[in-house]
């Protein structure tokens, strides 16, 4: 690997984290959350994100990846609760939208929609799981 694609993989991941951040920042002003803890929502959102990538990116299964990007998530929003004197739903509630597989339902009732039923049945089977 030369060191422009390592440039360019590290440029895409961050790319992805700070959208991350974005998409739960704003995400917290629909669901009316705090302003102290839009911020904060949007790092928990970030962080988890950001370790589901890497633990993506080294071929762990997805189902781990997952389940442990959200306990960690789970695990801020509970620390940062306490710090801030807030109900630990103000945090999970907004955090958890990056996480959400939404495109993964997307590409599932496109493939159904257009006749490729294998490969529809199996990116929805792992949306699922």
């Amino acid at each position: 690997m030369g060191r422009m694609e390592l440039i360019m993989i590290d440029f895409n991941f961050i790319k992805e984290i700070v959208f991350c951040f974005g998409a739960v920042f704003f995400f917290s002003f629909i669901f009316n959350a705090p302003k102290r803890t839009r911020f904060v929502a949007g790092l928990i959102g970030a962080v988890s994100y950001g370790l589901f990538l890497v633990l993506k990116n080294n071929n762990i299964p997805l189902l781990i990846c997952y389940f442990t990007a959200t306990a960690i998530m789970a695990f801020l929003s509970e620390i940062f609760a306490v710090i801030l004197k807030t109900p630990s739903t103000t945090f999970i509630s907004t955090s958890i939208m990056g996480l959400v597989p939404g495109i993964g339902l997307y590409r599932t009732m496109n493939m159904l929609t257009f006749g490729d039923y294998g490969r529809g049945t199996e990116v929805g089977i792992e949306t699922l799981l």
